[in-house]
């Protein structure tokens, strides 16, 4: 995420549901100097309620005092001007019209770095085609390769040995990927010294479904 946030200051992230995609930006985020977060709920009705979710929880966010889109804009400015600030939109599908994004879009375009914004949704071919049109950077969750989920663990300042890797491996294929799974063994990946450890941590591993619905509920 950093290094196509440094590459441009807005990125898309979709994949399929239940990938991880939350677990990821909410372990990201919680790295920022600065975040707003917004999760837009599963009982809006229109794009225009969403856009008014929005305009609402960013006008008390920065607290503008309205809730005209320029207004807000200029209090959103006027904090760059202080920090720079991460936003990321949670189940952004919701919003059913990435195009009512356009005046926060293009402040983070023009703020030199100073804000990113992450747009998290479930890939729809709406909102993927929409997303597209507006030239939306976007990176596809599909799960982490092998050597993806080795980079994860290392940047924790795990040393991945021969056993470590090997469970690695296991719970890529079982947990195809899915980084909040990972995430999860992170400390018992550690702990692996040798091949009767790697047999301990596999034998406690949950089945998939099992092993999402936990996450959800933590969520």
């Amino acid at each position: 995420i950093e290094r196509r946030l440094e590459q441009h200051p807005i990125l898309a992230v979709t994949g399929y549901p239940e990938c991880g995609k939350t677990l990821a930006l909410a372990e990201f985020a919680s790295r920022a100097q600065e975040c707003f977060w917004l999760d837009f709920p599963a009982s809006l009705s229109s794009d225009v309620q969403a856009m008014q979710l929005l305009d609402f929880a960013l006008s008390a966010y920065f607290e503008s005092g309205s809730f005209v889109s320029n207004e807000i804009m200029a209090a959103l400015k006027d904090r760059l001007a202080e920090t720079p600030l991460l936003i990321v939109l949670d189940n952004a599908e919701r919003l059913g019209n990435v195009n009512l994004l356009q005046p926060l879009l293009a402040v983070a375009e023009a703020a030199n770095g100073r804000l990113r914004i992450l747009i998290a949704y479930a890939d729809t071919p709406e909102f993927t085609a929409a997303a597209k049109l507006k030239r939306v950077p976007t990176w596809r969750l599909s799960g982490m390769e092998r050597h993806e989920a080795v980079e994860l663990y290392e940047t924790s300042g795990i040393d991945i040995t021969k056993p470590r890797l090997n469970a690695t491996t296991v719970l890529c294929v079982k947990y195809e990927g899915h980084v909040g799974m990972l995430r999860l063994y992170r400390d018992d990946i550690a702990k692996i010294q040798d091949d009767a450890d790697v047999a301990r941590v596999l034998a406690d591993t949950p089945s998939k479904t099992t092993a999402v619905d936990f996450l959800d509920a933590l969520l």
